[in-house]
Protein backbone atom coordinates (compact mmCIF):
# COMPACT_ATOMS: atom_id res chain seq x y z
CA UNK A 1 0.00 0.00 0.00
CA UNK A 2 1.41 2.91 -1.10
CA UNK A 3 0.46 5.18 1.90
CA UNK A 4 2.24 2.58 4.35
CA UNK A 5 5.42 2.65 2.10
CA UNK A 6 5.20 6.51 2.44
CA UNK A 7 4.98 6.75 5.93
CA UNK A 8 7.68 3.81 6.87
CA UNK A 9 4.31 2.21 8.82
CA UNK A 10 5.47 -0.84 10.08
CA UNK A 11 3.18 -3.28 8.55
CA UNK A 12 2.70 -5.48 11.26
CA UNK A 13 0.47 -3.24 13.09
CA UNK A 14 -1.65 -2.94 10.05
CA UNK A 15 -3.17 -6.21 11.18
CA UNK A 16 -6.92 -5.35 12.02
CA UNK A 17 -7.30 -8.98 13.86
CA UNK A 18 -4.73 -9.11 15.74
CA UNK A 19 -5.73 -8.97 19.59
CA UNK A 20 -3.25 -8.42 23.00
CA UNK A 21 -3.44 -5.49 25.16
CA UNK A 22 0.93 -4.75 24.27
CA UNK A 23 0.49 -5.19 20.61
CA UNK A 24 -2.54 -3.04 20.83
CA UNK A 25 -0.85 -0.21 22.60
CA UNK A 26 2.27 -0.86 20.18
CA UNK A 27 -0.11 -0.31 17.19
CA UNK A 28 -0.87 2.95 18.96
CA UNK A 29 2.31 4.38 19.03
CA UNK A 30 2.84 3.31 15.48
CA UNK A 31 -0.35 4.84 14.46
CA UNK A 32 0.93 8.01 16.21
CA UNK A 33 4.04 8.40 15.28
CA UNK A 34 2.64 8.02 10.95
CA UNK A 35 -0.23 10.75 11.82
CA UNK A 36 2.30 12.93 13.36
CA UNK A 37 4.36 12.47 10.02
CA UNK A 38 1.97 12.60 7.75
CA UNK A 39 1.20 16.36 9.63
CA UNK A 40 4.52 16.98 9.00
CA UNK A 41 4.48 16.43 5.52
CA UNK A 42 1.13 18.16 4.50
CA UNK A 43 3.02 21.45 6.55
CA UNK A 44 5.87 21.09 4.51
CA UNK A 45 3.85 20.75 1.58
CA UNK A 46 5.64 17.13 0.48
CA UNK A 47 2.71 15.37 0.78
CA UNK A 48 2.34 12.88 -2.44
CA UNK A 49 -0.07 13.59 -5.49
CA UNK A 50 -0.46 10.15 -5.69
CA UNK A 51 -1.90 10.09 -2.14
CA UNK A 52 -5.51 10.95 -1.55
CA UNK A 53 -5.77 14.14 0.25
CA UNK A 54 -4.58 14.12 3.74
CA UNK A 55 -7.42 13.22 6.83
CA UNK A 56 -6.43 11.74 10.27
CA UNK A 57 -8.88 8.87 9.09
CA UNK A 58 -7.10 8.13 6.00
CA UNK A 59 -3.92 7.20 8.23
CA UNK A 60 -5.94 5.83 11.12
CA UNK A 61 -8.32 3.39 8.76
CA UNK A 62 -4.49 1.58 8.26
CA UNK A 63 -4.48 0.13 11.83
CA UNK A 64 -7.67 0.04 12.64
CA UNK A 65 -11.46 1.16 12.09
CA UNK A 66 -12.03 5.23 13.42
CA UNK A 67 -15.10 4.45 15.60
CA UNK A 68 -12.88 1.85 17.34
CA UNK A 69 -9.83 4.15 17.67
CA UNK A 70 -11.77 6.70 19.48
CA UNK A 71 -14.03 4.29 21.52
CA UNK A 72 -11.65 2.33 23.10
CA UNK A 73 -7.12 3.08 21.48
CA UNK A 74 -7.62 6.84 22.51
CA UNK A 75 -8.51 6.50 26.16
CA UNK A 76 -6.96 3.55 27.09
CA UNK A 77 -3.85 4.89 26.22
CA UNK A 78 -4.09 8.39 25.65
CA UNK A 79 -3.03 9.62 28.88
CA UNK A 80 -0.27 6.91 29.40
CA UNK A 81 1.46 7.51 26.28
CA UNK A 82 1.88 11.31 27.41
CA UNK A 83 5.07 12.25 27.77
CA UNK A 84 4.28 13.77 31.19
CA UNK A 85 1.90 10.53 32.15
CA UNK A 86 0.88 9.97 35.77
CA UNK A 87 1.57 6.73 35.02
CA UNK A 88 4.94 5.75 33.74
CA UNK A 89 5.00 2.32 35.37
CA UNK A 90 2.15 1.15 33.27
CA UNK A 91 3.82 2.52 30.16
CA UNK A 92 6.90 0.66 30.71
CA UNK A 93 4.76 -2.50 31.56
CA UNK A 94 3.42 -2.23 28.09
CA UNK A 95 6.52 -1.79 26.48
CA UNK A 96 8.31 -4.75 28.16
CA UNK A 97 8.34 -7.88 26.39
CA UNK A 98 5.96 -10.93 27.94
CA UNK A 99 8.44 -12.58 28.45
CA UNK A 100 10.50 -10.03 30.68
CA UNK A 101 7.66 -9.29 32.84
CA UNK A 102 7.58 -11.40 36.29
CA UNK A 103 3.83 -12.17 37.51
CA UNK A 104 4.47 -11.04 41.14
CA UNK A 105 4.97 -7.52 39.35
CA UNK A 106 2.19 -7.66 37.24
CA UNK A 107 0.00 -8.58 39.90
CA UNK A 108 1.71 -5.43 42.30
CA UNK A 109 1.10 -3.16 39.38
CA UNK A 110 -2.02 -3.76 38.05
CA UNK A 111 -3.02 -4.81 42.01
CA UNK A 112 -4.58 -7.72 41.00
CA UNK A 113 -3.78 -11.10 41.66
CA UNK A 114 -4.80 -14.47 39.47
CA UNK A 115 -5.16 -12.53 36.33
CA UNK A 116 -2.51 -12.98 33.72
CA UNK A 117 -4.02 -11.69 30.54
CA UNK A 118 -5.42 -7.98 30.43
CA UNK A 119 -8.16 -6.10 27.92
CA UNK A 120 -8.45 -1.87 27.05
CA UNK A 121 -11.44 -2.08 29.27
CA UNK A 122 -9.25 -3.57 31.93
CA UNK A 123 -6.66 -0.98 31.23
CA UNK A 124 -9.41 1.87 31.55
CA UNK A 125 -10.61 1.06 34.40
CA UNK A 126 -6.97 0.84 36.13
CA UNK A 127 -6.90 5.12 35.35
CA UNK A 128 -10.58 5.71 36.74
CA UNK A 129 -9.54 4.09 40.23
CA UNK A 130 -6.31 5.65 40.25
CA UNK A 131 -4.11 2.85 39.61
CA UNK A 132 -5.25 -0.25 40.61
CA UNK A 133 -8.02 -3.06 39.30
CA UNK A 134 -8.87 -3.57 43.17
CA UNK A 135 -8.52 -1.01 45.82
CA UNK A 136 -8.63 -3.75 48.16
CA UNK A 137 -5.97 -5.72 46.88
CA UNK A 138 -3.30 -6.11 49.62
CA UNK A 139 0.21 -6.85 47.94
CA UNK A 140 2.26 -9.17 50.13
CA UNK A 141 4.90 -10.85 47.38
CA UNK A 142 7.31 -12.78 49.44
CA UNK A 143 11.16 -11.59 49.12
CA UNK A 144 11.87 -14.73 46.71
CA UNK A 145 8.62 -13.59 44.44
CA UNK A 146 9.75 -9.98 44.21
CA UNK A 147 14.33 -10.68 43.88
CA UNK A 148 16.12 -13.42 41.27
CA UNK A 149 16.65 -16.01 42.98
CA UNK A 150 20.92 -15.11 42.41
CA UNK A 151 20.64 -12.22 45.05
CA UNK A 152 23.13 -12.51 47.31
CA UNK A 153 22.78 -11.80 51.49
CA UNK A 154 25.07 -9.07 50.70
CA UNK A 155 22.77 -7.13 48.24
CA UNK A 156 19.42 -8.41 50.62
CA UNK A 157 21.06 -6.92 53.41
CA UNK A 158 21.72 -3.69 51.32
CA UNK A 159 18.39 -3.42 50.04
CA UNK A 160 17.09 -4.05 53.59
CA UNK A 161 19.11 -1.58 55.68
CA UNK A 162 18.36 0.96 52.62
CA UNK A 163 14.76 0.33 53.04
CA UNK A 164 14.78 0.89 57.05
CA UNK A 165 16.85 3.62 57.05
CA UNK A 166 14.74 5.83 54.66
CA UNK A 167 11.87 6.24 56.74
CA UNK A 168 11.06 9.81 55.06
CA UNK A 169 11.76 8.79 51.67
CA UNK A 170 9.30 5.94 52.17
CA UNK A 171 6.38 8.28 54.02
CA UNK A 172 7.30 10.54 50.91
CA UNK A 173 6.38 7.10 48.90
CA UNK A 174 2.97 6.51 50.57
CA UNK A 175 1.57 9.30 50.72
CA UNK A 176 1.51 9.75 46.66
CA UNK A 177 0.03 6.30 46.86
CA UNK A 178 -2.41 7.59 48.93
CA UNK A 179 -3.72 10.48 46.95
CA UNK A 180 -6.33 13.23 47.73
CA UNK A 181 -9.42 12.46 45.94
CA UNK A 182 -9.16 13.70 42.32
CA UNK A 183 -5.62 13.06 42.00
CA UNK A 184 -3.72 9.78 40.42
CA UNK A 185 -2.38 7.18 42.65
CA UNK A 186 1.34 5.61 41.47
CA UNK A 187 3.01 2.85 42.60
CA UNK A 188 6.44 3.91 41.41
CA UNK A 189 6.04 7.34 42.80
CA UNK A 190 9.50 10.03 42.18
CA UNK A 191 10.42 9.07 45.29
CA UNK A 192 11.24 4.91 44.85
CA UNK A 193 12.47 6.15 41.69
CA UNK A 194 15.37 8.49 43.41
CA UNK A 195 15.85 5.19 45.25
CA UNK A 196 16.26 2.94 42.70
CA UNK A 197 18.81 5.03 40.99
CA UNK A 198 20.58 5.28 44.15
CA UNK A 199 20.74 1.83 44.40
CA UNK A 200 21.89 1.14 40.85
CA UNK A 201 24.54 3.13 40.92
CA UNK A 202 25.54 1.22 44.28
CA UNK A 203 25.45 -2.06 43.17
CA UNK A 204 26.69 -1.22 39.51
CA UNK A 205 26.48 -4.80 37.48
CA UNK A 206 25.25 -6.66 40.64
CA UNK A 207 21.95 -5.05 39.92
CA UNK A 208 21.15 -7.87 37.82
CA UNK A 209 20.91 -10.46 40.84
CA UNK A 210 17.61 -8.36 42.02
CA UNK A 211 16.02 -9.52 38.68
CA UNK A 212 14.24 -12.37 37.72
CA UNK A 213 15.67 -14.94 35.07
CA UNK A 214 15.08 -12.61 31.58
CA UNK A 215 13.43 -9.61 33.02
CA UNK A 216 16.55 -7.41 33.13
CA UNK A 217 16.12 -4.98 30.00
CA UNK A 218 19.14 -2.68 29.27
CA UNK A 219 16.68 0.26 29.08
CA UNK A 220 18.01 2.21 31.94
CA UNK A 221 14.51 3.85 32.27
CA UNK A 222 12.68 0.53 32.57
CA UNK A 223 15.34 -1.18 34.79
CA UNK A 224 14.29 1.76 37.16
CA UNK A 225 10.58 1.42 37.09
CA UNK A 226 10.74 -2.30 37.56
CA UNK A 227 13.28 -1.64 40.42
CA UNK A 228 10.93 0.91 41.86
CA UNK A 229 8.08 -1.71 42.37
CA UNK A 230 10.00 -4.34 43.68
CA UNK A 231 11.14 -2.13 46.17
CA UNK A 232 7.56 -0.78 46.98
CA UNK A 233 6.58 -4.85 47.09
CA UNK A 234 9.26 -4.79 49.81
CA UNK A 235 8.43 -1.78 51.86
CA UNK A 236 4.80 -3.12 52.06
CA UNK A 237 5.93 -6.65 53.19
CA UNK A 238 8.35 -4.99 55.65
CA UNK A 239 5.37 -3.03 56.85
CA UNK A 240 7.41 -0.16 55.73
CA UNK A 241 4.45 2.17 55.41
CA UNK A 242 2.03 4.54 57.50
CA UNK A 243 -1.33 3.62 56.04
CA UNK A 244 -3.03 0.24 56.78
CA UNK A 245 -4.36 -2.12 54.91
CA UNK A 246 -7.35 0.01 54.00
CA UNK A 247 -5.35 3.00 53.15
CA UNK A 248 -6.18 4.46 56.40
CA UNK A 249 -3.13 6.80 57.83
CA UNK A 250 -1.82 5.05 61.33
CA UNK A 251 1.26 6.93 62.26
CA UNK A 252 4.29 8.05 61.14
CA UNK A 253 7.07 5.81 60.30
Amino acid sequence: MRLVEELNINSNYTNHSARGLCFAWAQYLECTAALAQAKEMVEAGSWPSDIPPFTEWLVIEVFIGRSTWYANYVPAFGAIADKETDFPEMRDWLDSPPEQVHQADAEHLWGIQNQSSFTMEDIKKWQDDGGTLDKHYNPSPSPEQTFGPNISLATMLLLLFTMTENPELLSLHACQQHPAEGENKTVASGWIHSLSCAIMHRLKDDIKTVFHPGEYWSRQNHQVTKLSIKLDAFANLLNLTPYDHQGKFKERL
